[in-house]
């Protein structure tokens, strides 16, 4: 990944701060009340430290949170508070961040070793090499990993200390250093010393010019897009939706309504009813495009937690923890940068498993009136669910806390129902009035034992459906009424075999291609199969011919 070095500003930050800490004198609780504060005007959250604070723990929780703004507004507030006289820079994303998140300390003999190792950086390099090493050693051996401390060393001092941070490590690699493992304090002061040293012949101007900060991810984002320009993807309007759902106009109308009225929506149904279907079909409505790069999809299941749709802590190669945004979080930070577009979060199946329980402070947010309201989230985060963003939810025909007050508050709940007579079309119409009878009586049951109409939307026969999906179905839901089961299966078979009067029935169309071997012939069924597939069944009988065209082939296909 590449890395960007420190700058002007960020070397003035980092030597405002440390001479403001120990102008502090040594006044621990000061300074984490300090700290609080402004995480707590901010974010309205402070979760990671209880007692006295060290004097880098500071820097490491504001880079460790996720939102550029909020930390660059705590990162502003601090400086104020602490009096700094130094603006804060535009950006933290360049100065070194260490491999763990959060606070370096969290017991008091921690603190004070980091608070020794702070004063041991600022002496004399000359006189002060002895104290160093044992601080670091001290501190080393306490609290921090040695490679987090580098760059404690490197917010403490950036002209003197090298961050020996993974981007670091693998850039002297490339130099021919090896690292020193265990890097101790006194491994360390030589390697820094040596790496300095060379640092002029490789054109840097001293430590703080190696590559360590964290990219700039936005200004990367923009030149990718920049290179690799998509093709634009078709424009999704009304007709679209009406043409990819068998709904009526008057319908679909109505449905839309409800999802602008609240800007969330539940599609409540029994299996193979089209939820999900709908639900991508009104997001792309939304968006406006067949790009769904505005969408967003989770599938919550008994598994799914908070952290899978918001905020978590995601161990990284090493193992070490770092926070992740989830694809909600996400969606709605794009969506705050782009005030213009509609952005769509998909929750396919949110009765997988209870909502409050994966949405958390998200939930209330969903509100209409609660849209823009900043609020505290886990991990020293904020999260705001702005206006442009639509919540689509797909669920069984049993979630009855769709109908709970606080939800109806928050989603507006379409029931959708099996479509079986458009599914089937008229030539199965006595098998629709049959199946709609049956599903009655499954109903009674349980909701979400009725037969949809997306039975009947792949590529089996209508034969083939009836067999193998519907009758198992049956005889599971009448396990304890073999006679009942039996009989609805009988009937079912019945409709097959008697199609509705005044329908002609359909030929079957089959392609032959002769000669491709002289053992055996290639068929390609073109249409549902009715009886044996015989030669003299075919419409038309084309040669095989190896390295011939198959615009014939074509033709054919499109005329049937």
């Amino acid at each position: 990944m590449r890395r960007v070095p420190m700058i002007g500003e960020d070397i003035s930050f980092l030597k405002s701060y440390f001479d403001a800490v120990r102008r502090l004198g040594g006044d621990r609780d000061g300074l984490r009340e300090a700290v609080e504060d402004c995480f707590l005007d901010v974010t309205g959250r402070f979760d990671y430290h209880l007692g006295p604070m060290d004097p880098f723990s500071p820097l490491a929780l504001l880079l460790g949170i996720g939102n550029e703004r909020d930390a660059g507004e705590i990162s502003e507030r601090l400086a104020e508070a602490l009096g700094m006289g130094q603006a804060a820079p535009r950006t933290l994303s360049r100065i070194p961040s260490p491999s763990m998140p959060g606070p370096f300390s969290r017991s008091t003999e921690e603190t004070s070793a980091l608070w020794d190792l702070l004063d041991a950086s600022q002496a004399p390099s000359s006189s002060g090499a002895g104290a160093l090493e044992l601080a670091f050693d001290r501190a080393a051996a306490l609290c921090m990993p040695a490679p987090d401390l580098t760059v404690a060393l490197s917010w403490a001092a950036p002209l003197r200390f090298l961050p020996v941070c993974d981007s670091v490590a693998a850039f002297l690699s490339e130099k021919g250093f090896v690292i020193p493992s265990p890097l101790t304090g006194a491994a360390y002061l030589r390697l820094n010393r040596d790496v300095k040293a060379l640092l002029p012949e490789w054109g840097l101007d001293g430590p703080q010019s190696l590559p360590c900060g964290r990219v700039d991810r936005a200004a990367v984002d923009r030149v990718m897009d920049e290179i690799f320009r998509p093709v634009p993807a078709r424009p999704y309007g009304e007709e679209d939706l009406l043409s990819d759902t068998m709904l009526p106009a008057r319908e679909v109308a109505a449905i839309e309504s409800m999802l602008a009225s609240k800007g969330a929506l539940i599609l409540r149904g029994p299996p193979a009813v089209g939820k999900t279907h709908l639900a991508r079909a009104l997001a792309r409505r939304l968006v406006g495009s067949l790009d769904e790069s505005r969408v967003r999809w989770a599938q919550p299941h008994p598994g799914f937690a908070y952290e899978d749709l918001l905020f978590g802590r995601i161990p990284d190669e090493t193992g070490r923890d770092y926070i992740a945004m989830g694809p909600l979080a996400e969606l709605c930070d794009d969506a705050m940068a782009d005030p213009d577009n509609a952005y769509v979060m998909v929750l396919d199946g949110m009765d997988g498993a209870l909502p409050a329980s994966y949405m958390g402070e998200a939930l209330p947010l969903v509100a209409a009136s609660r849209r823009g309201e900043r609020v505290g989230a886990r991990y020293c985060q904020v999260l705001t669910v702005p206006g442009n963003v639509a919540f689509i939810g797909t669920a069984g025909a049993g979630f009855a806390a769709a109908d709970q007050p606080w939800m109806r508050r928050l989603f507006a709940v379409y029931d959708m129902r099996p479509m079986l007579a458009e599914a089937l079309g008229p030539r199965h119409a006595r098998l629709a009035e049959d199946l709609g009878e049956l599903n009655s009586e499954l109903a009674g049951i349980g909701p979400d034992r009725v037969i949809g109409h997306g039975f009947f939307m792949g590529g089996l026969s209508v034969r083939e459906v009836v067999e193998r999906e519907v009758v198992p179905v049956v005889r599971a839901a009448f396990a304890d009424d073999p006679d009942r089961a039996e009989s609805w299966a009988s009937r079912l078979s019945e409709d097959l075999r008697r199609p509705t009067p005044g329908i002609p029935r359909r030929q079957p169309a089959f392609l032959f291609l002769g000669g491709f071997s002289t053992k055996c012939s290639v068929r390609l069924i073109a249409s549902e199969g009715f009886g044996a597939a015989t030669r003299k069944n075919a419409r038309k009988i084309i040669p095989w011919r190896p390295h011939g065209r198959f615009g014939n082939i074509v033709q054919f296909m499109k005329s049937i």
